[in-house]
């Protein structure tokens, strides 16, 4: 599975009195369990946003204890989100976004290790990302039940005036994404349908 390309002479940015804002209608999204963020792991995501102009990634069990921000290969922005303390970071989420991405960030919320969100400039006003990792089924029900509680906060506080969309996955998304070779694949998206105007 793959990502279907902006048809040709689609623009990625589009000016409205003098500023520009990003063409909503033309973005690419993604969500990738990256089972683990290393040097060589951000090349191999930025390589693949590149060849398939991917704009946003979110990236899900990065295993960074800390949240971060900083540009990496090529000029991609990766935005992380983790919870510091003791032992070994297994969740961690974050977005790695393109260069020509990056103006059009109004801001980002780095919440916990399971969430965090993009708020995107579109023309006609903004509109929010979340990316989240959710807790597998043999999770106790207390941690599920938090985690729908973080997300049900952290959509709240998204202010915006267009579509919120929300990536997410779980463990068990691992063997999909296997098996397409580590192709992009969406394993859960809702989008609130409401027109940018």
């Amino acid at each position: 599975m793959g990502f279907v390309s902006p048809p040709a002479g689609t623009q990625q940015a589009i000016k409205v009195n003098g500023e520009e804002h990003c063409n909503f209608e033309n973005l690419k999204i993604g969500s990738w369990n990256v089972e683990g963020l290393t040097d060589l792991k951000e090349y191999e995501v930025c390589q693949h946003m590149q060849i398939h102009n991917v704009d946003v990634m979110c990236i899900q069990e990065t295993r960074k204890k800390n949240s971060a921000y900083y540009t990496a290969h090529f000029g991609f922005l990766f935005v992380l989100s983790g919870s510091p303390g003791a032992g070994c970071g297994w969740n961690g989420v974050g977005f790695v976004l393109a260069p020509r991405m990056r103006r059009h960030v109004q801001s980002f919320l780095q919440y916990s290790d399971r969430l965090c969100s993009l708020k995107i400039k579109t023309q006609g006003g903004k509109f929010g990302i979340v990316c989240a990792y959710a807790p597998h089924n043999l999770k106790p029900a207390d941690d599920k039940l938090k985690f729908y509680e973080d997300l049900s906060f952290v959509m709240g506080r998204l202010s915006v005036n267009g579509p919120k969309l929300v990536l997410a996955t779980s463990t068990h998304a691992l063997v999909s994404v296997k098996l397409v070779k580590m192709m992009f694949l969406v394993i859960f998206a809702l989008v609130e349908l409401r027109s940018i105007k």
